[in-house]
């Protein structure tokens, strides 16, 4: 232990300096014997007096919840679990990650880890899981079983395991907030937080491959929290949970993907395509619902337009596939949306794999039938005909943003292109941004905002 204390306390001033060379401070480092690992934590300036920002959408933010200046307030922090065996380089990645902190990232699957051996792919959940049994620690009962799973946040792991449901809890949501906060002040290792409408029991791991047997301890330890949360707050032991990880397409193409080799896999796998089409089709959907909202479109017409989404399968006669909507019934927005593995060398785009290229029309007339929106053909794109007249928009990191006006017409064009890989874990911000963006190019029929609408795509940056 004495051996340990020592290489602790300089593994501890390595960290501390590799915060302070890049100008972080308010950091604390938190041994958790007997686990082969560190809690590095990293509170934020930010304190918050309102709990409208606390509940939902960023699972990396440990709230808590305490008297600071006489005064209860919400506390953000962040905290990861980080082996004692990190090098100086790895450390300082690790302290390069706090600084995209307050980004949120959604959770995406995890389909193989060899250190997570007892763990196996859930399809209900779409990543790995597995049950552990724990005794029942309050009463004599038959083993109770939990449930913990694995995702991907960035370049983290996210341990976690569900603990009640937030409608089998009862709270509102100050008072879900507040509780939230409280049992996080007790906490030494992971954190609460809530998200799809489920209280979880979390846990960040950096470089998880390096704890090695430590890795089942840290599994043993969270699910027997969360098990002994569960029990404290619920009498039901629920082993079924309505949740499941949204996909990611980087873990559906692989790693090193090219043109050639992607056209290999096509003709030698069949649910391959499948695949990647599933996930085309799912994002393009969820974007059809989120537009019909904000342009008010009938639930009729919208039902319709989903159920007859045309799609135009080229990955091996020309290297990409398209999705659009039904020309019937006629709507006052139309999307078309292409998954293109050629390389585009697009300006201000840095990817060497597949490009996303969205289309998006919109009628700003109020009144009247809505016009047809013709849509644009592949080889009409900006990036391959020069002659059509495209506004080239000043755009975000990692974007291109073109757009056209009709002249003497108020219907207008916006084409986004971005690496097809930043939807991981983007979901919703993505589908927010569009939001914005019809909002703008349909409420101001004498003025097309394109700079506003570009901005709007900053989450890609």
């Amino acid at each position: 232990m004495n051996v340990r204390c020592e290489s602790l306390t300089q593994y501890e001033s390595r960290i501390k300096y590799s915060f302070s060379s890049q100008q972080q401070d308010n950091i604390s480092v938190r041994d958790i014997y007997p686990l082969p690992a560190v809690v590095v934590e990293y509170k934020s300036q930010k304190l918050q007096t309102s709990f409208s920002k606390t509940l939902g959408d960023n699972l990396k933010t440990k709230w808590e919840y305490r008297k600071v200046k006489g005064k209860k307030q919400w506390i953000e922090s962040y905290e990861v679990v980080i082996p004692l065996t990190l090098s100086d380089e790895e450390l300082n990645s690790v302290v390069q990650g706090f600084n995209d902190s307050g980004k949120v990232l959604e959770p995406t699957p995890v389909i193989s880890m060899p250190e997570a051996k007892n763990f196996k792919f859930d399809k209900d959940l779409n990543t790995f899981s597995m049950t552990v049994t724990h005794e029942a620690p309050y009463r004599q009962t038959e083993d109770r079983k939990q449930t913990v799973i694995l995702e991907r946040m960035g370049n983290l792991l996210l341990m976690r395991s569900p603990i009640v449901t937030i409608e089998d809890l009862g709270m509102e949501d100050k008072e879900l907030a507040m509780w939230i906060g409280k049992e996080n002040n007790k906490r030494k290792l992971g954190y609460i937080n809530d998200h799809e409408d489920v209280i979880w029991y979390c846990c960040l791991i950096a470089y998880s491959e390096k704890l090695e047997s430590g890795f089942k301890k840290l599994v043993q330890s969270l699910s027997q929290t969360a098990d002994r949360l569960q029990q404290l707050y619920t009498s039901k032991d629920k082993e079924q949970w309505d949740y499941k990880t949204n996909e990611s397409l980087r873990v559906i193409l692989g790693d090193d993907l090219t043109f050639n080799n992607f056209k290999q896999k096509i003709r030698e796998k069949n649910s391959y395509q499948t695949e990647i089409n599933s996930w085309h089709k799912s994002i393009f959907k969820q974007l059809i619902h989120t537009l019909a909202e904000i342009t008010g479109s009938s639930e009729d017409n919208v039902r319709i337009a989903l159920n007859n989404i045309e799609k135009s399968e080229r990955y091996l006669q020309k290297g990409y596939s398209s999705l659009n909507m039904p020309n019937k019934p006629v709507l006052r927005f139309s999307i078309k949306s292409y998954l293109d593995m050629n390389d585009c060398h697009i300006e201000t785009i840095s990817c060497s794999g597949p490009v996303m290229i969205w289309e998006l029309a919109v009628s700003a007339a109020t009144s009247g039938r809505p016009p047809k929106l013709e849509m644009t053909e592949y080889n009409d794109l900006p990036h391959v005909n020069k002659e059509i007249p495209w506004l080239d928009v000043s755009s975000p990191n990692n974007t291109k943003i073109y757009t056209y006006q009709d002249k003497g017409t108020s219907n207008r064009w916006l084409v986004l292109y971005h690496p097809a890989d930043l939807l991981d874990g983007r979901y919703k911000l993505f589908l927010n941004s569009w939001a914005k963006v019809v909002g703008r190019m349909k409420e101001n029929s004498n003025n097309f905002t394109r700079e506003a609408c570009a901005r709007d795509f900053g989450m890609f940056s």
